[in-house]
Parts: C-alpha cells; sequence; structure tokens
C-alpha cells in the first residue's frame, strides 16, 4: 500500500498549500497454468478510487487562486503473458538469429490485453 504524508508545498503553511496524507489500496491476482508457460493477470491500482491531490499551487497573495494535481483515478489492467521455450539445439545451430540465448533459455512475450482507467462520481 502506497502511502504519503501530509506536507505543505509553500514556505507559509497555510490551509491553502497543504496535501493532506493519502493511502492507497493496489492489487494484482495472477493464475498460471500447471505448464508454467502461460500467466493472466489482473491488476488494480487506486482500488478504492480514492481521490487525493499530488501537489497544491497557492497563489493566493498574488492571484487569488490554488491550483492542485489530483492523483491518479482507479486504473485496472489485464496481462497475458506466454513463455516459448527454446531448444538447445535450436540455440546451437542459430545463435546468431536467437541473439546467442543460452541453453533452455526461456523467451517471454507480453500483450497487455486492455488498460483503462475510470472516475465514478
Amino acid at each position: 500500500m502506497p502511502c504519503q504524508s501530509g506536507l505543505y508545498t509553500a514556505a507559509r503553511n497555510e490551509n491553502t498549500n497543504y496535501v493532506p496524507a493519502h493511502t492507497l489500496v493496489n492489487g494484482r491476482l495472477t493464475w498460471r497454468n500447471p505448464g508454467g508457460e502461460l500467466d493472466v493477470s489482473l491488476e488494480v491500482a487506486n482500488l478504492m478510487d480514492k481521490y487525493y491531490r499530488l501537489t497544491v499551487f497557492d497563489q493566493t497573495s498574488g492571484q487569488g487562486a490554488v491550483a492542485e494535481q489530483p492523483g491518479r483515478a482507479r486504473e485496472w489492467a489485464s496481462n497475458v503473458t506466454k513463455r516459448f521455450y527454446v531448444p538447445p539445439r535450436l540455440l546451437e545451430s542459430g545463435a546468431e538469429t536467437l541473439g546467442k540465448l543460452p541453453a533452455g533459455h526461456v523467451g517471454v512475450f507480453r500483450r497487455p490485453t486492455r488498460n483503462c482507467a475510470e472516475r465514478s462520481g
């Protein structure tokens, strides 16, 4: 769980330049098939969809405004990872084309299947 303690963003500690503390809940579940060559994962960042500020730019003394940067909303993604076994005999015969991988190397191909951000509210 990532967390950030409260902090002031200017030399004068005012309510207008205070970024409150926050804690986020992230999670990831991964299933791997019995052969070990396929993984399917689902992950969520900011599971509770908490609104939080990353920083505040206090301009109240000059322009009478406060600008803030909100943190990222809830995001979820799924991943599928397929591992391909490269037999040692192929490595010995065509090491140049395979990048001179060590014998028994397992190649990994990753392709994100979905990555969405949503804000409820």
